[in-house]
C-alpha cells in the first residue's frame, strides 16, 4: 500500500512502504468527528492491530534480503500521480 495521502509524499521520494489492512468497513463512521474519543476504541481490534504490525516487524527485520528503496519506476509514477 501507498499509505493514503498522509504518507504519499514518502512514497513517492522511494521509501519503502507496506501496508496491512484490517476490515476498516467502520473506520469513517467515527474518523475526524465529534465522538472520534479513546472510549471508542475496541481492545480486541487494537490488540490485532498491534499484533499484526508487531509481526510484521519481526518478520521483516528477521527477513533473508533487504527491502531498500523504492523502484525508480515507481518513484516517478508515484511523484506524478501527486503533482
Amino acid at each position: 500500500g501507498n499509505g493514503g495521502p498522509d504518507l504519499i509524499a514518502l512514497g513517492a521520494e522511494g521509501v519503502a512502504m507496506f501496508g496491512l489492512a484490517l476490515d476498516g468497513t467502520d473506520y469513517f463512521d467515527l474518523h475526524h468527528t465529534a465522538n472520534d474519543t479513546f472510549d471508542k476504541v475496541e481492545a480486541e481490534r487494537l490488540n490485532q492491530t498491534a499484533t499484526s504490525f508487531a509481526m510484521f516487524a519481526f518478520l521483516a527485520a528477521n527477513a533473508p534480503s533487504s527491502f531498500g528503496s523504492g523502484e525508480p519506476y515507481l518513484v516517478e509514477k508515484a511523484k506524478q500521480a501527486t503533482h
